[in-house]
């Protein structure tokens, strides 16, 4: 294909050219049979006028609109393998109560992991927009028995064509990165793409914390595992009213949206002097308030850390900054001071911090990830038992401690998946997924 119809716009020839190079190496790795769970690219080409979608699936084909000049348009077109159910929240939505089966929400979680760990440790992949949304479903043809091999585990399972069963595929690389030499390295605001699943030491420590690293993904699949698990809806959806208090928010401006030099949060600043503001009926707030909407959510459904907690101390000045704010207004005593020279404007800010608490203990009563009532919470704790754990992990504060994918897929919480399930499989129906086995030579798989 002739990227030149893009030279008006380097970065997002740049941008392009980087999403088609993901494509074809994740393609490779399927037609390879190095890891079944990414979609594939069937072909592109340019064309001057927009497909109609009622004559091409719109599953089929990713359209780019290219301005070349003032009077000219071409369409940069991309055909893909078809997923014919759509996306994993599309389809979870479509369930009786929105929610999938036990046995077939493992099967999914583990392809989406797998196909993590394989783009992980064959290209460095970093995607940052990891959502259910962005993960696709390709329904079974005929019954198929999975085989997957990781160093010296083999995990087995059924994929049923009568059943709630698929293949799992990730799509959409546009904000994805495979550069091995920019890990850890400045990502300039590259991790800023869905607001709702930024990572939250991006928002507790800023700047110094927006480098190119896995664990950020890591974080956003936190989040689509509750989504996943939970069923619902994604968590912003399920606690749409649960929205920043006023006071707490411009406390937390004073800090975001400080525009000098010295500050540790020039990129999230940008971000929000960026975001439009929207003033309709729909979204009578400004844009920006999703970022604060954001944080409250997260600190409603993982709590407030102990200003003592070990993963906090390691995060720096700016994060204990915004941590004692949070607990001034979300946490601690609700006695009045005592002293004679109280002022009503003291006493106006000591009703707001105590409606703010109580606002957030009712909030987390509902929401919290360990203790809230809410169903999708409930069944998360109950499909996931024990293995809570590895999801309270996953959105850690401390980037530094969450677990790489090949630790994920090792721990306890796919035990179930094994050996043994395929035993019986015929070699027409055995997929057989075996590049990560331990080999011979006992080399060492990368830990990532």
């Amino acid at each position: 294909m002739d990227i030149t119809v893009l030279h008006n716009d380097v970065r997002a020839a740049n941008e392009v050219t980087r999403e088609l190079a993901i494509l074809c190496h994740l393609t490779k790795l399927v037609a390879r049979r190095i890891c079944p769970n990414f979609v594939t690219i069937i072909g592109s080409f340019v064309q001057c006028y927009p497909s109609s979608p009622s004559s091409i699936s719109c599953h089929l084909e990713k359209t780019r609109r290219c301005q070349i000049n003032d009077s000219s348009v071409a369409w940069l077109c991309v055909r893909m393998g078809l997923c014919s159910c759509g996306d994993v929240e599309s389809w979870l939505g479509r369930q009786p109560g929105m929610v999938l089966p036990t046995y077939t929400t493992l099967r999914f979680f583990f392809q989406i992991c797998f196909a993590l760990y394989a783009s992980r440790a064959t290209l460095g992949l970093r995607h940052y927009d990891l959502k259910l949304l962005n993960f696709l479903v390709a329904p079974v043809e005929t019954d198929v028995c999975a085989r997957y091999h990781l160093a010296d585990a083999t995990f087995d399972f059924q994929l049923h064509q009568e059943a709630v069963d698929a293949w799992i595929k990730l799509t959409d690389f546009g904000t994805s990165h495979m550069e091995r030499v920019s890990l850890g390295k400045p990502a300039k605001g590259a991790i800023f793409t869905t607001i709702e699943n930024v990572p939250i030491d991006l928002l507790l420590s800023g700047d110094i914390q927006c480098t190119h690293t896995y664990a950020h993904d890591t974080f956003s699949l936190g989040l689509a595992t509750l989504h996943l698990f939970g069923g619902g809806g994604p968590y912003e959806e399920l606690m749409d009213y649960c929205t920043c208090p006023d006071d707490l928010r411009l406390d937390l401006a004073a800090i975001w949206l400080d525009s000098r030099e010295v500050s540790s949060f020039k990129i999230l600043a940008s971000l929000a002097s960026n975001m439009e503001d929207e003033t309709d009926d729909t979204h009578p707030k400004p844009a920006r308030y999703t970022l604060f909407d954001t944080f409250y959510r997260f600190l409603v459904l993982l709590g407030v850390p102990t200003s003592n907690h070990d993963s906090i101390s390691k995060l720096g000045s700016a994060a204990n900054r915004v941590l004692d704010i949070v607990r001034t207004h979300l946490i601690g005593s609700d006695n009045r001071p005592e002293y004679p020279e109280r002022s009503e404007f003291e006493d106006v800010l000591f009703l707001s911090h105590i409606k703010s608490k109580q606002l957030f203990a009712k909030h987390t009563a509902t929401f919290n990830l360990k203790k809230g009532v809410h169903p999708a919470m409930a069944r998360c704790r109950k499909q996931l038992g024990s293995n809570i754990n590895i999801l309270t992990a996953m959105l850690d504060f401390d980037p530094r401690r969450r677990p790489t994918m090949r630790s994920l897929l090792m721990s306890p919480i796919f035990d179930s998946l094994r050996g043994g399930a395929s035993n019986a499989a015929t070699d027409d129906s055995l997929h057989l997924f075996d590049a990560f086995k331990q080999d011979i030579f006992e080399r060492p798989l990368p830990d990532v």
